[in-house]
């Protein structure tokens, strides 16, 4: 039997990632469906099927940019704040040790 709990399986998963895919994925398939529906020619069809496409990528790129950006930075503060806890176990090892061996 599956260990996921009733709260589990009605709770929706609130990943980011996912959401944002999903997101992507509907804008898309509903883009789509418009453009092939509308009552124009098949010429302007594609026409403005191209300029969405380019619209799409280029928010696309810089909605990864920013991520990208805010990845980078909380990985420099983690490193950071990692690089002073290490400091701070160092120096408590070495005042610990000399008390230790001053004793």
């Amino acid at each position: 039997m599956n260990n996921e709990t009733v709260e589990d399986q009605i709770t929706p998963n609130k990943n980011p990632i996912k959401m944002f895919f999903g997101f992507l994925i509907g804008g898309m398939a509903g883009a789509i469906t418009v453009l092939l529906l509308a009552p124009q020619s098949g010429k302007d069809t594609r026409m403005q099927i191209r300029e969405k496409g380019i619209d799409l990528q280029t928010q696309t790129t810089k909605m990864v940019n920013d991520r990208v950006e805010q990845i980078r930075t909380t990985v420099t503060d983690l490193k950071n704040s990692g690089e002073r806890k290490i400091k701070e176990l160092k120096q408590s090892a070495l005042d610990l040790a000399d008390e230790k061996l001053g004793s």
